[in-house]
């Protein structure tokens, strides 16, 4: 068991990570325990939080919670995969801010604020979803409450927002929403009494938000982008694509999968058909947010991140998030066509495969094109030596599509 190092005021409660048995408990000051055990909190599980498995739960944990009689332990949902708000494309951002607005106001409903921050939202079947449950407190706080929402839209450089994150990077009106939001909070105490009024006048501010568009070539990669709506259809037009990839898939059914240069999410979604649990990473906002629109649009169990596979970034302080590939390890990991897009850019290719296959804890299947992007061939048999040496010994492949295209699949 562990305690994470983002939880660092362990005073006010923390969290315990059961990684290997996948449970995970949290420890939680009087308040906090008040509100998760009751009814409100109960209405919105698995909406708004995590479930409660267990609301007295009682953990031999090795010393990892003390005496302190001012809190108590619940056992929570264990989640998978956990991306910050650093890792989502700017339109999940955005969502997650009006979640935030939505969240408290069902808890100023309840006579109930939280103190919080985007930090604390994480995405799960592609919608925005609270990963903390330390900081709810009784009653209503309204400048608190204003500091919940609005605490990562400053330019100011921190730990909290990282330089290139502030708001004017991705915000394209946003010397309006600061105005606004400078006016609300001036008005705090006087012509904004309750929480309705606050909530309701930061929520229309943000919803005020344009998004800078950026967009990238692949963007409009057809095969991906025109995958059909429903899950029938689905069924059938992923296999028709990349059969080998899917047949695996379906055959294996791995409990969680991390899909490496994901485009819109087709192979996400379509192992998440058979029960699978699935991340996937590209570096399209675009993409991006379309394919969690589409996971939350099927009900799949799958939901994606924007991050630049070639230069991951630990984040918080002192790195206390860590990197994406620290916290989405899974059962197995994917990468159609990746590798001929990062090979040749700096990055050596057993390091780049040594990064992949240290999120796989059982088996990783990697799509082999003979050249790169600048025309450099990439050694199909350097992929299986460092798949040996990594202890991925059992090798198979399989074709692809186009010839002479191949999938090389190293398992444990």
């Amino acid at each position: 068991m562990r305690i994470p190092r983002a939880c660092m005021h362990t005073e006010l409660g923390y969290v315990i990570l059961d990684d290997k048995s996948k449970r995970a408990y949290r420890v939680l000051n009087k308040n906090s325990y008040d509100f998760v055990s009751s009814k409100a909190f109960k209405a919105k599980e698995d909406i708004y939080w995590p479930t409660i498995i267990d609301i007295d739960a009682s953990i031999a944990s090795g010393g990892l919670v003390g005496d302190n009689k001012n809190l108590k332990v619940v056992e929570v949902e264990y989640l998978e995969h956990v991306i910050y708000w650093t890792e989502m494309s700017f339109s999940d951002v955005k969502q997650s801010l009006l979640f935030l607005c939505e969240i408290s106001q069902y808890l100023a409903k309840n006579n109930v604020h939280m103190i919080s921050h985007l930090w604390n939202i994480s995405l799960n079947k592609g919608k925005p979803f609270l990963i903390d449950l330390g900081d709810f407190k009784k009653g209503i706080n309204l400048m608190a409450i204003y500091d919940t929402i609005t605490s990562t839209l400053s330019e100011k450089v921190t730990h909290h927002i990282p330089e290139g994150y502030q708001p004017s990077r991705w915000i394209q009106n946003y010397e309006y929403i600061a105005r606004k939001l400078s006016e609300i909070k001036k008005n705090i105490g006087t012509e904004i009494r309750d929480g309705d009024t606050l909530i309701g006048s930061i929520a229309s501010t943000i919803s005020d938000i344009e998004i800078k568009k950026e967009y990238i070539y692949w963007d409009t990669y057809p095969v991906q982008k025109n995958m059909p709506n429903t899950l029938k259809e689905l069924l059938a037009y992923a296999p028709k694509n990349r059969p080998n990839l899917c047949k695996v898939l379906e055959t294996k059914k791995p409990k969680t999968l991390l899909d490496l240069g994901c485009s819109y999410g087709l192979y996400s979604l379509y192992a998440s058909m058979f029960g699978t649990k699935a991340i996937g990473l590209d570096y399209s906002h675009h993409m991006i947010s379309e394919a969690n629109n589409k996971a939350t649009h099927l009900g799949l169990d799958c939901s994606f991140g924007f991050v630049d596979l070639l230069n991951s970034k630990h984040w918080g302080l002192n790195g206390a998030y860590g990197s994406c590939f620290e916290r989405l390890k899974s059962e197995a990991v994917v990468a159609p066509a990746l590798l001929h897009h990062v090979h040749g850019r700096g990055i050596p290719l057993e390091a780049i495969i040594q990064e992949w296959m240290s999120c796989a804890e059982k088996w990783i299947m990697v799509e082999h094109i003979t050249d790169d992007t600048t025309g450099k061939t990439i050694s199909s048999e350097k992929i299986i030596e460092t798949f040996k040496k990594g202890g991925f010994a059992n090798i198979t492949i399989l074709d692809s599509r186009p010839t002479p295209r191949k999938w090389i699949l190293g398992e444990k």
